[in-house]
């Protein structure tokens, strides 16, 4: 009989903790079950509910933290249901000091667990505490190599307070983690967009060379095929835009930040940058159709100019010299291009200054320049020389309305000669940026 009550007493145990595990699992599963509400919520919502998706965040975050703080004092193990409490407090992109505080215990209670270094690395970097955010993923990858930890470090190293070699090394040890985040699970959109961040910042590091525009691109474009809920990251589609528009591709630009826009209507970063590109195609546009609003006679006058100057350079023997008509699409080598100025837009941000060029034949076309000082200028009547032009039509369609003007991109000032003179070095500053992450 004795022995037979023990049994039962025992099974009775098992069944006990069979059902508390099930009940620690259920919280476990709400906390997940809240993030995919947040990134899936456009999914599911339309437009007009998207404007209050922070707030139905919230009100299912009280419910989960509700779920967990019933199991207190049940016996549960502290450093879990902290671990919960903490993660799911970290679901909003602000941050909390009672996610900190929580996850700051469960560390010191389960030193061992990666996720909860990470979360804890998570929560510092919103906080803007870099070193500390840091110091939680190097722990967590001492005792498991894996995606998220290095995910976070390659967000963090991006941001460290550091200049010159030092901040060219961060970046390139930030592209190397997040590489390797994505060869630990191909299928990981998070890991891509991680990625495409880093080269996003090499772009500009390594002087804008083109090679890591493509390949932020690319891992952007990898995020979203891989996993869905990337379309869904405003953040995603506003960097994407920055590099779109150094690519001179407006109108993939433009349906980037609109979507940004949607996804996140209280970010007002993508509008503002929406507003900011269409000011300038439409003020492009207007320029080059009323050639700069000078009046015919000086117009006629300049365009005599610039025949008289080809003229000139024919004389000695220079036939390189060609009209905006005699361009092709695309690179020009072997050309030049020569025009005098008659308007001058300096759009600043991530657009470049532009130049209004009268050609021999009277025709305006835009000289787009990358990367000038803020000291660089040229003024109304200056002769300006553009060597191997490369040569794009641009046509814009936005909301029923076509922005159209042709365009010549130029890199560096350093490429052009105004009034027959080269310009100074100090005339070249290489543009950088910074990309938008409010949650990675």
């Amino acid at each position: 009989m004795v022995e037979a009550a023990t049994k039962i007493e025992n099974l009775g145990d098992r069944g006990m903790a069979g059902a508390g595990d099930e009940r620690l699992k259920s919280a476990a599963q709400a906390v997940e079950a809240l993030y995919t509400f947040r990134d899936t919520f456009t999914e599911h919502h339309s437009g007009d509910e998207v404007a209050g998706k922070k707030q139905q965040v919230e009100r299912r975050l009280q419910d989960v933290l509700k779920v967990v703080q019933e199991l207190e004092g049940l016996g549960f193990n502290k450093g879990e249901l902290l671990l919960l409490r903490g993660r799911a407090l970290n679901v909003t992109s602000e941050y909390r000091p009672d996610a900190e505080h929580a996850l700051g215990l469960a560390v010191k209670l389960e030193p061992r667990r990666p996720d909860a270094w990470n979360e804890l690395g998570q929560t510092c970097w919103k906080k803007g505490d870099m070193d500390a955010a840091k110091d939680c993923f190097v722990s967590a990858l001492s005792h498991e190599r894996n995606k998220v930890s290095l995910r976070g470090l390659s967000m963090v190293l991006r941001q460290l307070p550091v200049v010159g070699e030092s901040r060219r090394n961060n970046v390139q040890q930030s592209v190397t983690y997040a590489k390797e985040a994505v060869e630990m699970d191909l299928n990981d959109g998070v890991s891509w967009y991680v990625l495409g961040n880093a080269n996003f910042i090499l772009f500009f590091i390594e002087g804008q060379n083109p090679k890591f525009l493509r390949l932020a691109l690319c891992a952007y474009t990898q995020a979203e095929k891989v996993d869905k809920r990337s379309s869904q990251n405003p953040d995603l589609h506003l960097n994407r835009a920055v590099l779109l528009c150094y690519e001179q591709r407006y109108a993939d630009a433009l349906a980037d930040l609109e979507r940004a826009q949607a996804l996140d209507p209280e970010f007002s970063n993508s509008l503002a940058q929406k507003q900011h590109l269409l000011h300038f195609l439409n003020r492009l546009t207007e320029l080059v159709t009323c050639k700069g609003g000078l009046i015919p006679r000086r117009l006629a006058a300049y365009s005599r100019a610039v025949q008289q100057e080809e003229s000139k350079a024919k004389g000695r023997g220079q036939s390189r010299l060609v009209p905006l008509s005699g361009l092709k699409p695309g690179k020009n080598p072997n050309c030049q291009l020569l025009g005098k100025v008659v308007f001058y837009l300096n759009a600043q941000e991530e657009l470049p200054i532009v130049l209004g060029l009268l050609d021999s034949e009277g025709e305006c076309v835009t000289i787009a320049v990358y990367n000038a000082s803020p000291t660089w200028a040229v003024f109304l009547g200056d002769s300006v020389l553009v060597q191997n032009p490369q040569f794009t039509k641009h046509n814009v369609e936005h909301e029923g309305k076509v922005f159209s003007f042709p365009c010549i991109r130029v890199d560096s000032p350093l490429l052009l000669l105004i009034n027959g003179k080269k310009q100074c070095a100090q005339q070249q500053v290489v543009t950088t940026a910074t990309s938008v992450s409010k949650q990675e």
